[in-house]
């Protein structure tokens, strides 16, 4: 994994149950949902193997349409949301650390304003190397 890689995707949606039938269906998509207290949130498997996942759209952002949220992987987060800033994004959320991961992020947006494409941006160093599968046209 290296700065600027795609490591996750996660659509945001008002019905996650019926999101995650229609990928199972659709592209084949595996489901797991793990036992996370709190959350509501569904993992998409390719051979047993976390590619994306799906949740309710967080009370903070509702009214948003549904959408993905694409994550990528940078050096370091701080660094990355002044850069942001800097160049005429938005930071919508964060630096902020993931509870019960190794992950620091920040949700922002771009000047151009893409239709609901926030960028999550981890640090490599809190990434484990693994397997990447492609995500078949979902980000």
């Amino acid at each position: 994994m290296k700065h600027g890689d795609f490591l996750w995707c996660d659509a945001m949606t008002s019905d996650p149950q019926a999101a995650a039938d229609f990928y199972s269906a659709v592209v084949g998509w595996g489901l797991l949902t793990p036992e996370v207290t709190g959350m509501d949130y569904t993992i998409l498997t390719v051979e047993g193997q976390g590619v994306a996942g799906i949740m309710p759209i967080p009370d903070d952002q509702k009214g948003h349409p549904p959408a993905w949220t694409m994550h990528v992987a940078v050096d370091d987060v701080d660094s990355a949301a002044a850069k942001l800033k800097s160049l005429g994004g938005t930071v919508h959320r964060g630096p902020w650390e993931v509870p019960g991961q190794a992950v620091r992020k920040l949700r922002g947006r771009e000047p151009a304003r893409v239709q609901q494409c926030a960028a999550s941006l981890i640090p490599l160093a809190s990434v484990a190397p693994r397997r990447m599968h492609s995500l078949r046209g979902a980000c």
